[in-house]
């Protein structure tokens, strides 16, 4: 990949202050999420990242949360026959990262999920939350994910109008749709009389190492495989089969330090942020760079 002079620049810096994970003087790249488990830092490829083991992503809602804002790049999530779990996360005020973990259980929900209380309390315990228990292997949450698929359905136009006379609809019970058309189609929405006041409301991704674990990733919107697929190809034509090059073959950023001739490389390597918002004047040029960076992917 080849960096103007401005995106050396921000670069040294970034090599300047150190890319190790556990280095005290290194608060923009190296860190990883503080509420998560996350191993060792692994340079790419790394195999699970493959359209084969995408089970689904994650988007941001607009403005107005009736639909997903075109210009947030999605994360998308993957799970192998044994277990690994690979977040894929291009975009992010944090930097771009692949987040990767020997185990995962997932869920859907939506209400105030308690960050000081386990996955699994919140699960059983907690009364402000409508939640969907995925499962922690790859099969249970593609399954778990096809039958939520093939129950309750409403369309875009049915939750707006559901939720413009709510206290005059039928009482929610901790109920769960899947919306099959519309702006926000391929997601599925939660409603319950009192912890949603009788709305229909998306349900964000929420993941853990075990269901014993405080620390889990709280996320966005979930999206079906294909929807995400999808949303790609209309607004980020090609990034998606770009993204995939992480799970093919080593990826780098080549820095040419010019007049002299010195030339650095980068890794790109699993659960590290590289170019966090704060390192850009504007969160346009960070965004500018990442994907930059993701088209040059070899």
């Amino acid at each position: 990949m080849a960096l103007s002079l401005l995106e050396i620049a921000l670069v040294a810096r970034l090599i300047v202050h150190g890319g190790g994970r556990n280095s005290p003087s290194s608060p923009d790249l190296g860190k990883p999420r503080p509420d998560e488990d996350l191993e060792m830092p692994t340079a790419t490829p790394i195999a699970t990242i493959s359209p084969a083991n995408r089970l689904f992503g994650s988007a941001t809602l607009n403005a107005q949360r009736d639909g997903f804002n075109p210009d947030r790049v999605p994360s998308t999530y993957y799970m192998n026959a044994t277990g690994e779990f690979a977040r894929l996360r291009p975009l992010h005020k944090d930097g771009f990262a692949l987040l990767r973990h020997q185990t995962r259980t997932v869920g859907i929900y939506t209400g105030d999920w308690d960050s000081t209380r386990t996955f699994t309390w919140n699960q059983q315990n907690n009364g402000n939350i409508v939640f969907r228990d995925l499962g922690n292997s790859a099969a249970n949450i593609a399954n778990a994910i096809t039958a939520l698929t093939q129950g309750a359905t409403l369309t875009t136009a049915q939750v707006q109008q559901h939720n413009a006379a709510a206290a005059q609809q039928p009482h929610l019970d901790k109920a769960v749709a899947y919306v099959t058309d519309g702006s926000l189609a391929g997601c599925f929405v939660g409603g319950d009389q009192q912890i949603t006041l009788n709305e229909y409301h998306p349900m964000s991704v929420v993941d853990a190492s075990s269901g014993n674990s405080t620390n889990f990733h709280t996320g966005h919107v979930l999206l079906t495989a294909p929807t995400v697929a999808e949303f790609y190809d209309q607004n980020f034509p090609g990034m998606l089969v770009q993204l995939m090059q992480l799970g093919q073959s080593p990826q780098s950023i080549a820095v040419d330090l010019a007049p002299r001739g010195r030339s650095i490389t980068v890794p790109i390597m699993s659960n590290v942020q590289y170019f966090p918002v704060k390192m850009f004047p504007t969160p346009e040029d960070q965004s500018a760079l990442v994907r930059a960076m993701i088209m040059s992917f070899v």
